[in-house]
């Protein structure tokens, strides 16, 4: 069940998204594009062209060069004490350096932000491993093609990881881990999406 305190990383989201709606700034935190909640909670995939058959384009590629070697670059210092994130940590991993950030409240909760370095056609080599693949949802964050998928589905037990394309060959990785009985929980994807949002918007405006 979810928590009903209000210093969530998802209630802190949403609040700030839904302030970005209500004063209808364009430039406003992580709102999500074509995509609606399913009966389950989980995202229905977008219906956006394919320009390769498979991957729909990046149309405003960013510039991710500081993601390479700071991870924890992905979201500015005012960004993560709005959303009560602890300072990120940049750690190794298999598909390269990748940033964590625990939530401030002491949960253990987690969403993790890095470039995949075994992706080296972007996102259509996601797209390439599907039947492979036991999540495989397309979506749409921020204007960005993205999609949540997994070799295993962990969806319901507070694990989502999300996949968003940032240009035609860079895919930016992220994976939010949530524990039962603690804020957001089994949320994940919920929180991957509205942190993809928020860092999207972080960096275009670098």
């Amino acid at each position: 069940m979810i928590s009903r305190r209000t210093h969530g990383l998802l209630i802190t989201l949403l609040s700030v998204a839904l302030l970005g709606a209500c004063s209808g700034a364009a430039g406003g935190h992580a709102q999500p594009a074509n995509t609606a909640p399913a009966s389950d909670g989980r995202p229905v995939p977008s219906s956006s062209t394919q320009h390769t058959g498979r991957v729909p384009a990046v149309e405003e590629p960013l510039d991710v060069s500081t993601l390479h070697g700071d991870p924890c670059s992905a979201l500015s210092q005012t960004q993560r004490e709005e959303l009560n994130l602890e300072s990120g940590k940049v750690k190794e991993g298999k598909v390269g350096p990748y940033c964590k950030y625990r939530y401030g409240n002491g949960s253990g909760n987690s969403v993790t932000i890095g470039i995949s370095g075994r992706l080296p056609q972007g996102l259509d080599s996601v797209y390439g491993k599907r039947k492979n693949l036991e999540v495989f949802e397309p979506t749409d964050i921020s204007g960005y093609p993205a999609v949540y998928a997994a070799q295993h589905d962990q969806q319901d037990d507070g694990m989502c990881q999300l996949y968003v394309g940032v240009t035609d060959t860079d895919v930016v990785r992220l994976v939010a881990q949530l524990y039962p009985d603690t804020d957001d929980y089994p949320r994940g994807c919920d929180v991957a999406e509205l942190t993809a949002g928020t860092m999207i918007e972080h960096l275009s405006n670098e």
